[in-house]
């Protein structure tokens, strides 16, 4: 016939300090083994963080603990699984590295409300009526450039591009200066280039131009005939010409 423990028999109190104990053999209420002497010592209640050493203390049906704080505050304690256990300082003879330098502000683009203009792929286009030769309508496009958002002559580099361009309003007169010119005048397309440096792909030149008749490149007007093609032309003739701002 098994017997029950005498700390469970009705009536009865044993106090377990004193008596033997081990890790599969606790102590009851209100004790603690101590590993190191297998006697059953009094739980501490004052409070205070007892760290035994090698004394490990077990606790009924626990595993042995050495810390007696509660769980809440010991939870405190514990570390993060990246941490090293190294110091966050950094050492004197290492130096922190020199501050960064931002970039100047760019500044957000105007809104795109100049007389006879039109948004594209994000850049605004308007023309500007008022006749110059080329090299004084590319100064006149630049003058408007603010930080990040470069103003120049129109580079049309697709074909949807170049619709648009022949849409947008206002003017009159035989065309306008586009971006596409040549360091001396040629009847060689290939000789032409954007000012933006973008590749000049897209042909969209008059039959039989260019022929050499001058370095810079005018957009025929939708009223002239043929409308909308390019022709070369001396880069000190006067027309109005076209912006673009990025």
């Amino acid at each position: 016939m098994l017997l029950a423990p005498l700390a469970s028999c009705t009536g009865l109190t044993v106090d377990p300090l004193g008596r033997p104990c081990s890790t599969t053999q606790p102590c009851g209420p209100g004790a603690i083994c101590n590993l190191a002497t297998s006697i059953c010592v009094e739980v501490p209640v004052d409070g205070a963080v007892h760290r035994d050493g090698p004394m490990d203390l077990a606790t009924d049906g626990n595993p042995p603990v050495s810390d007696y704080r509660p769980l809440t505050d010991r939870a405190h304690d514990a570390k993060s699984p990246f941490d090293t256990g190294r110091s966050e300082t950094m050492p004197p003879d290492i130096k922190p590295p020199p501050d960064i330098k931002l970039p100047p502000d760019i500044k957000p683009p105007p809104p795109c409300t100049e007389a006879n203009s039109g948004l594209f792929g994000g850049h605004c286009y308007f023309l500007v009526a008022a006749s110059s030769g080329w090299t004084s309508a590319k100064n006149s496009c630049a003058a408007l450039s603010v930080a990040g958002h470069p103003v120049h002559l129109v580079t049309v580099t697709s074909a949807a591009e170049h619709t648009f361009v022949t849409t947008l309003p206002g003017g009159t007169g035989y065309g306008r200066w586009i971006g596409l010119q040549s360091a001396a005048p040629s009847n060689n397309k290939s000789d032409f280039s954007w000012i933006t440096g973008e590749a000049a792909t897209l042909d969209k030149w008059m039959a039989g131009r260019p022929h050499s008749a001058g370095a810079c490149v005018v957009l025929h007007s939708p009223s002239y005939s043929p409308p909308n093609v390019w022709e070369d032309d001396s880069c000190s003739t006067k027309y109005l010409h076209i912006c673009e701002r990025e």
